[in-house]
């Protein structure tokens, strides 16, 4: 009878990518890494679980103004070990970019379009960032990214 490959830990898979691992709640850790690195980590989850087991289920941005940087963190659910891991990149807010995943990943689309619509981050080499994705007319021609916290109407 043969064993059961066993399935690798993510900390194992990004090890050298980590900067930091948060614990946020059973199941839940978060793993700190270079903003440079997100497309190498987010590869490294497909090619280690495989494209029907690892699951891009969020990508959400927070506005940290008072320590001057937006926050992207991906959520991944990774179905063999019944787990959610988080990637979690920091961005300066005077400058927030990062490298779009959306090549890698299609199923980014809408989470990069929203994040950049709602926050203003710029995803480089997305091509479908456009203002009003999801705000209205009248907010893109205020110039307001209304999930910012210095927001103003």
């Amino acid at each position: 009878m043969s064993e059961a490959k066993a399935v690798p830990d993510p900390k194992d898979v990004l090890r050298d990518l980590i900067i930091r691992e948060e614990l946020v709640k059973p199941n839940r850790r978060v793993f700190v890494i270079d903003k440079t690195k997100i497309r190498e980590a987010i590869s490294r989850i497909l090619k280690t679980y495989g494209e029907t087991s690892a699951y891009l289920s969020s990508v959400a941005g927070v506005d940290k103004i008072e320590q001057g940087i937006m926050e992207l963190n991906y959520f991944i659910s990774i179905l063999p070990r019944t787990e959610v891991i988080v990637l979690r990149v920091q961005l300066p807010r005077a400058n927030p970019v990062i490298d779009s995943i959306l090549d890698i990943y299609p199923g980014a689309l809408n989470f990069e379009c929203e994040t950049y619509d709602l926050l203003g981050i710029q995803f480089n080499g997305n091509k479908f960032l456009k203002r009003g994705f999801f705000v209205p007319e009248d907010v893109v021609k205020k110039g307001v990214y209304p999930l910012r916290k210095d927001a103003k109407w």
